[in-house]
């Protein structure tokens, strides 16, 4: 790590960039992918967002839940297939987190059909058939009112 002399010259940093890498570092990026986007190496990065914690007394290392933010793309609507593609990870792999914080949570996981997630989003959420229609891909506004309408008549008689 560095401790404030880079090649036998006093280091100054702007407080810009500290206070950037560490909005970043809290965003939940990476170490590697804020030495990119800063144009540092990972260790300069590191001592940006780590010294400007320490002067500004902000939280240090920050707590980030695992799947909290792949549970919540999918409570919004999103499928797991986008989810997957979005993060740039195995659909595995995101499946699992989602489960793993749901039972940590001691939350119901997410529906995964997409007629049980139009029925959650209309149902429970109270958007339009419209929005649901353009969120979920289906190909008319009434073609989604029919099947949400199959669906609840479906889960009526069968007592749920």
């Amino acid at each position: 790590m560095l401790v404030g002399r880079v090649m036998g010259g006093s280091m100054r940093v702007p407080l810009s960039l500290k206070k950037e890498a560490y909005q970043l570092y809290a965003s939940g990026k990476s170490c590697r992918e804020i030495a990119g986007l800063l144009g540092v190496s990972v260790d300069q990065a590191k001592y940006y967002y780590k010294s400007y914690a320490r002067d500004y007394f902000m939280p240090y290392p920050v707590f980030r839940e695992r799947g909290k933010y792949e549970y919540t793309l999918m409570i919004n609507g999103l499928p797991l297939k986008e989810i997957h593609r979005l993060l740039g990870r195995h659909r595995c792999s995101v499946s699992r987190a989602i489960t793993k914080y749901c039972e940590r949570n001691h939350l119901e996981r997410p529906k995964a059909t997409r007629i049980e997630r139009a029925h959650f989003l209309s149902v429970v959420k109270g958007l339009s058939y419209s929005e649901i229609a353009s969120r979920l891909g289906y190909t008319s506004e009434e073609s989604c009112r029919i099947s949400i309408a199959a669906y609840g008549r479906r889960l009526a008689s069968k007592g749920l």
